[in-house]
């Protein structure tokens, strides 16, 4: 039981920690998101990876390719990119935008002008 694959593309240990414990034997953990300079460590169940033969690799890429590819799997509806973001701020809000990414209340956060215009 458990997941192929699990993604963890944010800044939070709890995640990492999560995804050992829901993949399945020989599952792989990608660690996409790295945790935060001033925190940078985590606790993995080494048992779950070690007996469970589990794969925790990291991936960092900020190539043009991936963008692109993204930005056209968003354009065609593939990735639902409006169930993805759960906070939109104006930037007169920036403060709360970023006090709400900092405790992990939101997915994804994006800050737009008061014309509606996405930044």
């Amino acid at each position: 039981m458990g997941v192929d694959i699990a993604i963890c593309a944010n800044p939070i240990a709890e995640t990492q920690k999560q995804a050992v414990e829901a993949v399945r034997k020989r599952g792989r953990v990608v660690l996409f998101g790295g945790l935060p300079k001033n925190d940078p460590m985590t606790t993995l169940n080494a048992n779950l990876i070690h007996y469970g033969e589990v794969q925790v690799v990291g991936a960092f890429s900020y190539h043009p390719v991936f963008h692109q590819m993204a930005l056209d799997l968003i354009a065609r509806g593939v990735i639902p990119a409006d169930k993805l973001i759960t906070h939109v701020f104006t930037l007169d809000e920036i403060n709360a935008a970023f006090q709400t990414a900092a405790r992990g209340d939101a997915l994804k956060v994006i800050i737009s002008f008061e014309t509606g215009d996405i930044l």
